[in-house]
């Protein structure tokens, strides 16, 4: 895969967690695991996640490969970290998958939550399964990189 852009834009600090303390910022690359909960979907087509040091507070990234096209979209909270991630055909046009919700900062390893998650018939519009499913992310490098090919383009919005 190769990444094909980014856009950052505000600030980000580290969080608070519930009894007054700090949490980890999540740095580095983070595997995916999806259980569905509940619903008709019985597999899920989320993606891994990379957090960089540099990252700003809102992240959208979108990555291409020959099969699709995934945009991801990340908003640092405290210790919440919003997902957004849309895997659409190569060309951006039919939307495949569709993933929204938050994740908790567990610690500098771990980030789980549980998703929204949609898949679409060929057409692109019409839903062939919706479930929510349970997430939990697990640092793989702490280096921030998902593949040597990866990098970032970044603009200013």
């Amino acid at each position: 895969m190769q990444v094909v852009g980014a856009v950052f834009c505000s600030v980000l600090a580290v969080g608070c967690m519930q009894d007054g303390g700090q949490c980890p910022r999540p740095v580095g690359a983070y595997k995916a695991a999806f259980t569905p909960v509940s619903g008709n979907c019985t597999q899920v087509m989320g993606r891994d996640l990379n957090f960089m040091k540099s990252d700003e507070q809102v992240t959208v990234s979108m990555t291409k490969s020959l099969s699709d096209l995934v945009v991801t979209e990340v908003n640092l909270i405290g210790c919440t970290v919003a997902v957004h991630q849309e895997i659409s055909d190569p060309m951006g046009v039919k939307r495949i998958a569709s993933l929204k919700g938050n994740l908790d900062v567990q610690d500098d390893t771990a980030l789980t939550g549980r998703f929204s998650y949609q898949e679409f018939m060929p057409d692109g519009t019409t839903q062939r399964c919706v479930s929510d499913v349970d997430v939990s992310y697990t640092l793989m490098d702490a280096n921030g990189t998902l593949g040597a090919a990866a990098q970032h383009v970044l603009t200013s919005p």
